[in-house]
């Protein structure tokens, strides 16, 4: 990582917690999703992050999220969930 990019995260963490964005913790039952998850998916080139918000994004119920990776668009969620980006 760059100096001026590292510069620029450190800026970001020092600076979320004076915004509305909901910064989610990872809970022992999300965790337990996940690994099942990146253990049942391993065909699927998916990453552990990858599988975590799966679980996240089932966990929490939610239903629209914004994403750029195209494998998000084809995991099978618990309920409906729309894609933004």
């Amino acid at each position: 990582m760059t100096a001026h990019l590292n510069a620029t995260v450190v800026k970001f963490m020092d600076r979320i917690k004076d915004t509305r964005i909901n910064v989610l913790r990872i809970t022992e039952d999300i965790e337990t999703a996940a690994k099942t998850m990146f253990r049942k998916f391993d065909d699927r080139k998916l990453s552990f992050t990858d599988c975590t918000s799966f679980a996240v994004i089932n966990h929490l119920d939610l239903r629209a999220v914004f994403v750029f990776d195209d494998h998000f668009r084809y995991h099978p969620y618990s309920h409906p969930v729309e894609f933004l980006g």
